[in-house]
């Protein structure tokens, strides 16, 4: 069999296999705890975080909503970092009257979505300030909070999306 054709795990076993020195019951030892070790692993929730940097006008922050709820309902581990005039988007009645793209549900109905799943949107504090806003002026379920949130989910895993 091709090494292209097998796991890491097969390929642990065949060399295992290979080799006399290992009795059989260290072996299959081996192979139990390498197994469940997979089965954790295959059944971790994979992280995203869709950082947005768009705003009110730009049909690409539509894209970005769009695709954390498809993200949603594929059953990753979303997460939104909103920077930029993306920051509009939390703004307490920003969303509730923008439709960017009518292919799309509404903005409000994508970010309530996301909000309703209980998904992490985290806000650029510098990218507020600026716009003079405070966690007054945004909605419940956010979190002002720093870029160092970002980096620790990408430490433990997270893919970025960036619009």
């Amino acid at each position: 069999m091709p090494f292209s054709a097998i796991g890491p795990s097969s390929l642990f076993f065949e060399l295992l296999n290979q080799f006399e020195l290992f009795n059989h019951s260290y072996i299959c030892h081996i192979k139990i705890i390498i197994n469940h070790l997979n089965k954790l692993i295959m059944n971790a929730k994979k992280k995203v975080v869709v950082l947005i940097s768009y705003g009110l006008d730009d049909e690409r922050a539509s894209v970005a909503w769009s695709i954390a709820n498809g993200g949603i309902k594929s059953g990753l581990d979303v997460s939104i970092f909103l920077v930029s005039s993306g920051v509009d988007w939390v703004r307490k009645g920003a969303a509730d009257n923008v439709h960017l793209n009518p292919k799309d549900p509404t903005m409000k109905q994508m970010i309530d979505a996301v909000v309703n799943n209980k998904c992490r949107i985290m806000v650029c504090p510098p990218c507020a300030e600026v716009r003079g806003y405070s966690v007054d002026n945004l909605i419940d379920e956010v979190e002002l909070i720093g870029s160092g949130a970002l980096h620790q989910l990408i430490l433990e895993g997270a893919e970025v999306i960036s619009l």
